[in-house]
C-alpha cells in the first residue's frame, strides 16, 4: 500500500486515543499530529470521511475510547491502529459502572500576571459592577412591547427588550418570567429601569417593580397604557422619563475593574463539527482563565448535557452538587417523557453521525467543553441569581436566546457565543461575542462572526493559541469595544416556559 500524501489531523487533548480529520482521507494516506511537542503518525486503513476519527493507536475490545481528554464510548472490538472509529466499532457506555470513569483533564495555564487582566466597568449603588451603562425600557408583557419599542426608538441612549410573553402563565411559568424580567433589570449592565405595563397582563407592573425592588436599588420607575390614556400618551410621559435616565448614565465614570467582578455565560448554537472541536474548547479555554482569576462562568443548555451528566458529576465539589447536577438532567428528561418524548432519541442525529459525531456522550462533550476544566461550585434554576464564584451550572433550555435570557437574568454581563453555521443573534444588554472555528462561516457570516479560529483547524495555532486571543478579544469588549451583534442593534429575546398558555 504506498502512501500518496501526509494530511493533518486534530488531536484535542494529549490524552485522547483518537484524531480527528478535517478533510476526507483516503486509504494509505498518512495522517500526523502533535503530542506533547513531538509529531506522530499513522497510515490510515480507510477512507474516512471529514471530521471522522482515526485511531492513534490499538485499541483493545471493551477499552474506553478517550477524546477531548473525556470517555466518549467503548470499543465493540478490537481497533487497529490506523483504522476509521465509528458506530461500527465504537458504542456508548451501558452500564452505570462505565459511565463512572475518572476526568482526564488538561489544565490551562495563564501567560500573564494578574494585573495586565483589568478592564472597565460603571459601579452600582448595589456594589455590582457593569461594563454596560444602558437603560433599559423593559414591557411586561407582549402587549406592552410595542410601546416599549416606541419609546426606546425616541430615546436614543435606550434600549428595549421584546417580551412575547407575560400574560396567559401556568404559575411555574410566572415564577420563571418574573424571575427573568426582575433578573434583567438587576443586570449590571443596566443603570435604571422603566416598566411599561399594559394593565390586564399576568405579570403586573407593580408586582415586578417589587420583584426588581428586591434585587437592586438602581432607579426604577413604571407606566401603565391603561391609566395613562394609551400608548402614546405613555410614550410621552416614559420617553421623558428615559431621557432624564439616559442624561444621568452619562455621568457615570468608568472605573477600572478587577476580572474577578466577571460573570461569563456561554452558549453554542447552529453547531457543526467544528463546534465540538474547536470552538467549545476554546470558549472553555477563556472559561478557565475567567475562573482562576477569580470570576464566575456559566455552563447552560441542560439538554446538551444529557450523555456526559456522570462526567458533570465528577466535577462537583461536593456530594451535595453531585447530587443537583445528577437530579437537574434527570428532571429536564422527565419534562419530555411526561409528554411521549424522549430526548436521548434521535441523538446522535442523521447529521451528526455524518459529520463524525459517533455516540450521544461524544456530542454532549463537545458542548460542556465551553465550561474547560474547572470544578462546579453552584447549580442553579433558570434566572435564578448567582451566589458563588466559580463554574455555575444553570439549568436553560437548548434554545438559545431564551437561554442566554437566564443566564443575563442571573447577572452576565457577557456572552461567548459559538457557532459552526453562523447565526445573528443579540442580547440588547449584553454583549454577545460570536465564535466560529469554519472558515465559510467566518467568510459568509462576516456581519456577525466576531472571533474567527479555524487557524487551530488548519493547524497553525493551538487550542490555548486560540483561547488567549479569544481572552484579548474579551478583554476589549468589556472595555468598550462593540461586537457585530451590539452594532448592527440586534436585541433578540425569549424566555423559558414548561407549560402551553393557559
Amino acid at each position: 500500500m504506498s502512501i500518496e500524501k501526509e494530511v493533518e489531523g486534530i488531536l484535542i487533548n494529549q490524552t485522547d486515543d483518537v484524531v480527528t480529520v478535517c478533510k476526507q482521507v483516503e486509504s494509505g494516506e498518512r495522517v500526523y499530529w502533535t503530542r506533547n511537542g513531538e509529531k506522530e503518525s499513522v497510515v490510515a486503513l480507510d477512507r474516512i470521511p471529514a471530521y471522522h476519527k482515526i485511531a492513534c493507536h490499538e485499541i483493545s475490545a471493551g477499552q474506553y475510547v478517550i477524546k477531548y481528554g473525556q470517555v466518549i464510548g467503548v470499543s465493540k472490538q478490537v481497533i487497529t491502529t490506523g483504522e476509521w472509529v465509528h458506530t461500527h466499532n465504537l458504542r456508548s457506555p451501558e452500564t452505570e459502572y462505565e459511565r463512572k470513569t475518572p476526568v482526564l483533564e488538561e489544565k490551562f495555564s495563564l501567560q500573564q500576571n494578574r494585573d495586565s487582566w483589568k478592564i472597565l466597568g460603571y459601579q452600582r449603588p448595589d456594589g455590582k459592577i457593569g461594563i454596560r451603562n444602558h437603560v433599559l425600557i423593559l414591557p411586561c408583557s407582549l402587549c406592552a412591547s410595542e410601546t416599549a419599542r416606541f419609546i426606546a426608538e425616541n430615546v436614543k441612549g435606550s434600549v428595549y427588550l421584546p417580551n412575547q410573553g407575560g400574560c396567559s402563565l401556568s404559575a411555574r411559568d410566572y415564577e420563571i418570567t418574573i424571575d427573568t424580567l426582575s433578573g434583567i433589570a438587576a443586570n449590571p449592565n443596566v443603570f435604571g429601569t422603566i416598566i411599561i405595563g399594559n394593565g390586564c397582563e399576568v405579570i403586573q407592573a407593580s408586582k415586578l417593580e417589587e420583584k426588581i425592588r428586591e434585587k437592586t436599588c438602581k432607579p426604577l420607575y413604571k407606566y401603565i397604557i391603561r391609566e395613562e390614556g394609551g400608548s402614546l400618551k405613555t410614550m410621552n410621559l416614559a420617553a421623558a422619563k428615559a431621557q432624564e435616565l439616559v442624561t444621568e448614565a452619562a455621568k457615570i465614570e468608568e472605573i477600572e475593574m478587577d476580572i474577578s467582578e466577571l460573570i461569563l455565560g456561554t452558549e453554542c448554537g447552529g453547531s457543526d463539527p467544528t463546534s465540538g472541536l474547536v470552538s467549545n474548547p476554546v470558549v472553555g479555554k477563556v472559561s478557565d482563565m475567567i475562573i482562576t482569576l477569580g470570576g464566575t462562568s456559566i455552563l447552560s443548555e441542560t439538554p446538551e448535557m444529557i450523555g456526559a451528566e456522570s462526567i458533570l458529576a465528577t466535577r462537583t465539589k461536593s456530594q451535595k452538587l453531585k447530587t443537583e447536577v445528577l437530579t437537574m438532567i434527570s428532571e429536564y428528561e422527565k419534562t419530555f417523557t411526561s409528554v411521549g418524548e424522549n430526548p436521548r432519541n434521535g441523538n446522535p442525529t442523521p447529521g451528526n453521525l455524518a459529520g463524525g459525531i459517533t455516540t450521544l456522550e461524544e456530542k454532549s462533550l463537545g458542548c460542556i467543553h465551553k465550561s474547560g476544566t474547572a470544578q462546579i461550585s453552584e447549580v442553579i434554576s433558570y434566572a435564578k441569581p448567582i451566589q458563588t464564584k466559580g463554574l455555575v451550572v444553570m439549568d436553560t433550555p437548548g434554545q438559545d436566546i431564551a437561554s442566554i435570557a437566564g443566564m443575563a437574568a442571573a447577572g452576565a454581563q457577557i456572552i461567548l457565543f459559538t457557532t459552526g453555521h453562523g447565526t445573528p443573534t443579540g442580547f440588547g444588554i449584553v454583549p454577545v461575542i460570536k465564535i466560529t472555528a469554519n472558515e465559510q462561516t467566518a467568510i459568509q457570516m462576516t456581519d456577525h462572526i466576531d472571533f474567527n479560529c479555524s487557524d487551530v483547524l488548519k493547524g497553525s495555532k493551538s487550542l490555548n493559541e486560540s483561547g488567549q486571543e479569544l481572552f484579548a478579544l474579551l478583554q476589549r469588549v468589556c472595555c468598550g469595544e462593540k461586537t457585530k451583534a451590539e452594532s448592527l442593534g440586534f436585541n433578540d429575546m425569549s424566555i423559558a416556559r414548561y407549560c402551553n398558555f393557559a
